[in-house]
């Protein structure tokens, strides 16, 4: 299994080997990011990261809300689907704050 944290591994306490992938999103891929999101579109529209899984502050999703939060760019969205401990921020964020969707668990 291809694990991106230790926390996963524990959760699912997989019999078989492992591999963590901790810290995936390195420094060069942030600022690649950061610079697409200032780029101009043709067609205006968002980009937007998706998130699917545990919504765990285990799994780092907390920071993930509080990387978006503190951004200043408003083209940038971030759609959470699954359930966990920070399903009801996530919820609340979706209600005020157009940068965040909740997809619910699918």
């Amino acid at each position: 299994y291809a694990c991106l944290s230790s926390a996963m591994v524990e959760s699912f306490q997989l019999s078989k080997p492992s591999i963590c992938f901790p810290g995936i999103l390195n420094s060069s891929f942030q600022q690649a990011i950061v610079a697409a999101a200032r780029t101009p579109r043709k067609c205006g529209a968002a980009r937007t990261i998706l998130y699917a899984g545990g919504l765990t502050s285990a799994y780092g999703v907390d920071t993930l809300i509080d990387a978006v939060k503190s951004m200043d760019l408003p083209r940038v969205r971030l759609a959470l689907y699954g359930r966990g401990d920070q399903e009801e921020r996530i919820i609340d964020l979706a209600s005020r704050d157009g940068r965040f969707y909740y997809g619910g668990f699918v």
